[in-house]
């Protein structure tokens, strides 16, 4: 259990811990904080509106109480809160984020205090516009916003007017913005006070050795080209 915690980074999650794609990199940035910053992972909350029909074990064992779950010594830990709507829907009823806010602050400040009752600074980390509502929760924090896709664009491609302003609000508010490729840094570079290229990576361990070749793959003539990724209207298919 590390001692003498000054700082705690906070991350708000933009999918189910166990799912979500970026989960080996939190848990290597965990690692590599120093010694005097805990850190918090916010799971997906647990909401009146979607949670009882999509998630109902998920519900009924949640939505009594607050159970942190630590993960590598007590340098990171898993949180589930309860608040009242999903994200997007609350984003539609300006007085449900209120609410959302206020569940959101009454757990989320108990948590740090009780994990890592000597630290004085707080930041906070997002991944997706329709999560700035978190930042005050604590109204004190530092604030980072990733960005890893377009929010900007519906699924065909065709540009969101609203998405893009509640992006660029989550832009102008934060003190250090990511980005993971060089377009959004060229479409994102005059906004915040700080942006920084962060790229995508992969976990090296899992290709160290190659595996054997299925047959039907043998017999498909090379060179061999292979795509992974959303096929939609901003791909070039003619290429592929």
């Amino acid at each position: 259990m590390r001692s003498a915690i000054d700082t705690v980074l906070i991350v708000h999650l933009a999918r189910a811990w166990r799912t979500f794609h970026r989960r080996h990199m939190l848990l290597a940035l965990a690692e590599a904080l120093p010694r005097t910053t805990g850190m918090i992972c916010v799971d997906r909350p647990i909401t009146f509106d979607v949670t009882p029909w999509k998630y109902p074990r998920k519900f009924w064992t949640g939505i009594w109480r607050m159970r942190p779950k630590c993960e590598q010594d007590g340098g990171l830990w898993i949180i589930t809160p309860r608040v009242l709507l999903h994200d997007h829907v609350a984003a539609r009823i300006p007085w449900s984020i209120q609410v959302n806010r206020g569940l959101l602050a009454s757990q989320l400040v108990p948590a740090v205090r009780r994990l890592f009752p000597s630290a004085r600074n707080v930041v906070q980390w997002i991944y997706h516009p329709v999560q700035h509502w978190v930042f005050g929760a604590l109204q004190d924090s530092g604030r980072i916003y990733e960005c890893y896709d377009d929010h900007s664009r519906l699924p065909l491609g065709a540009f969101d007017e609203a998405a893009w302003q509640r992006e660029l609000e989550t832009l102008l508010s934060v003190d250090l913005a990511f980005v993971t490729t060089q377009g959004l840094m060229q479409s994102r570079r005059l906004y915040p006070p700080r942006l920084e290229l962060l790229p995508n990576g992969v976990a090296d361990v899992c290709f160290a050795e190659m595996p054997q070749s299925p047959d039907t793959i043998d017999n498909v003539p090379r060179t061999r080209i292979g795509y992974l990724g959303n096929a939609r209207s901003i791909v070039n298919f003619e290429m592929l």
